[in-house]
Order: structure tokens, then C-alpha cells, then sequence
């Protein structure tokens, strides 16, 4: 009778290590890392429409339209104890709903100086791959780098040629809903919903991956040439440590 108790003491037991150990799991799959040496402080996203000109055509204007989104992320420390430094911060697993739609989809890494060049001679395309931004002491976008102790990345989301307009009536173009009903096409016809993930690399080759869900354009482009959104809210954001 006692063998017969224990084996059931026993078998309980174990049953209740293993709902411990389940809960562990599942806590942490919702919840992740309670403690990051480093976090986001924001997100800054910026859309607009613009257009390549061809110049020698039978026309005034003979223009290839394309809708970009460019996104700028800062990392901070955060409870950073044991002082790493970041190592690299990657972007990757970029996934793009609807995946049919007006235009090509595109990812572009910087190429140029931070301002109006800073995608001007970006032509791979990184949408099924990774952009890796190396810890440095202090941010250089054209050279993909980040300062160890925090800094920003960034990257563009662009809808290349979503439309061809031609003509010799306007005087003057306006790159905003007005030169997408030319084409056929309204600010609906451009949403977008991005998601990718971010991965943080620390000096300790500890890795923490979170994921970014977000949707495009941003702002008025009804009204408006181009919009701007600030996210500093990441409460929906998941971290957690990966093997990579």
C-alpha cells in the first residue's frame, strides 16, 4: 500500500514539474524577455509619392511612378548591467500582404548620404533577404552601420512603377492623389501591411528577435505630398533570445 502511495505521490509529482515547466514555455512565448540590454524608442515612418522622369520622349511629361515608405528604427539601452554593446542589428523575413497589387514591391538598403540621396543608387532588392547593420562607434547608414551603444537603422519599403503617366496639358505636376487619379489609381489602391523582424546581436553573441507588424502609407497622401508617423509605443512587441 505505501509503494502504491508513493508511486502516486511520485507520478504527481512529476506531473506538476512538467505543468511548471509548460507554463515557463508558454509565459515566455507570450511575454518574452522581461530584461533587455537594449529596446526601440521609436519608429519613424515616412510616405510619398514620386516619379522618375524619361527625358527625349514625344511627350511633355513622360513620368514612372513609384509610392516609397522609408522607416528609421532607434535602439536604445536599456537595462544594460553587464554593459554589451550591440554587435549587429539585422532586418529580415520581410512578409508583404497583399502580395498582388499595383507596383513592385521592393526593399532597398542605403546607399547614400542620410537625406535626398540616401536611396538614389539602391537597386538590390532585399525583400526575400537580409539588411545586417554592424555596431560601430556612431551610426553611418550609407555604410550600414549603428552605434554599439544604440543608434538607428533604416530601410525602404517602395511600390516601384505603379503606374506610367503621359501628357503635354499640365504645367505642373504634383506628386499626390491628384497624379494618381491620372493614372487610374487612388491612396487605397497603395495599402499595404509590412511585418519583418529585427534581431539584436550583443556583444555576448546573445541574439533577441522581435517582430514588427505595420501598415502603409502613412498620413494624408489624399491631401497631402507626403505623410510621417512616429510609433514609441511597443508594448505588442515581443523579444526573445534565438540561436542564429
Amino acid at each position: 500500500m505505501k509503494k502504491y502511495v508513493k508511486k502516486i505521490l511520485f507520478g504527481l509529482f512529476i506531473a506538476l514539474v512538467l505543468f511548471i515547466a509548460l507554463m515557463i514555455v508558454v509565459n515566455y512565448n507570450e511575454e518574452g524577455e522581461k530584461v533587455l540590454p537594449f529596446k526601440f524608442s521609436k519608429i519613424v515612418i515616412v510616405s510619398a509619392i514620386n516619379g522618375d522622369s524619361k527625358t527625349g520622349t514625344d511627350t511633355v511629361w513622360d513620368i514612372d511612378l513609384n509610392q516609397i515608405n522609408d522607416f528609421y528604427i532607434s535602439i536604445v539601452p536599456e537595462n544594460n548591467s553587464n554593459k554589451e554593446t550591440i554587435k549587429s542589428v539585422t532586418v529580415k523575413n520581410f512578409k508583404i500582404s497583399p502580395q498582388d497589387g499595383v507596383g513592385n514591391k521592393k526593399i532597398l538598403s542605403p546607399t547614400g548620404d542620410l537625406g535626398a540621396t540616401l536611396y538614389s543608387n539602391s537597386e538590390e532588392n532585399y525583400k526575400d533577404s537580409e539588411i545586417v547593420f554592424d555596431g560601430a562607434a556612431t551610426d553611418d547608414l550609407k555604410s550600414r552601420q549603428i552605434g554599439n551603444m544604440g543608434g538607428t537603422i533604416a530601410f525602404r519599403y517602395e511600390l516601384e512603377n505603379i503606374g506610367k503617366f503621359k501628357g503635354n496639358d499640365e504645367t505642373e505636376i504634383k506628386y499626390d492623389a491628384s497624379i494618381l487619379q491620372k493614372v487610374g489609381l487612388s491612396v487605397e489602391n497603395l495599402n499595404t501591411e509590412i511585418s519583418f523582424d529585427v534581431l539584436i546581436r550583443t556583444s555576448k553573441n546573445v541574439v533577441y528577435k522581435g517582430n514588427i507588424n505595420l501598415q502603409t502609407p502613412v498620413g494624408n497622401l489624399n491631401e497631402n505630398a507626403s505623410g510621417e508617423k512616429v510609433i514609441e509605443d511597443f508594448s505588442n512587441v515581443v523579444f526573445k533570445r534565438v540561436k542564429e
